[in-house]
C-alpha cells in the first residue's frame, strides 16, 4: 500500500500531468487563498459576501481558463480544476466565486 496523503490531488500524483504554467498558477492560487483566509472568516461570521476576494482572484489573472485566444489562458480541464481545487482546499465558497463571477 502506498503512502497516505491528506491531499487527494497530491495522492493521485496529478501535478505530473500539469504544464509548468498551470503549476505556477496553482501555487499562486493556494498562496492567495491562505493569505486571505482569516479575513474571509470575518465575513462569514457576519453572513456577508466578501466581494473583495473577486479582486484578489482577478489579480491572479486566471479568468478565461478554458478559452483559447482573446488573451485567456487556454488551460485544459485538469489544469483549470487544479486552480479551483487549491482555492477550495482553503475555502470552498471562494471556488464558487472563482468559477462563477470572475471577469477580467
Amino acid at each position: 500500500m502506498g503512502p497516505i496523503h491528506d491531499d487527494v490531488w497530491k495522492g493521485l500524483g496529478l501535478d505530473e500531468l500539469l504544464s509548468d504554467k498551470a503549476k505556477d498558477l496553482k501555487t499562486r492560487a493556494n498562496k492567495m487563498a491562505i493569505e486571505n483566509a482569516v479575513q474571509m472568516m470575518s465575513y462569514y461570521e457576519r453572513e456577508e459576501t466578501p466581494l473583495f476576494i473577486l479582486d484578489k482572484i482577478r489579480e491572479l489573472k486566471v479568468n478565461g481558463l478554458f478559452v483559447k485566444d482573446f488573451g485567456c489562458l487556454g488551460l485544459n480541464t485538469l489544469e483549470s480544476c487544479s486552480i479551483g481545487y487549491e482555492i477550495a482546499k482553503i475555502d470552498p465558497n471562494r471556488t464558487e466565486a472563482f468559477t462563477v463571477t470572475v471577469k477580467s
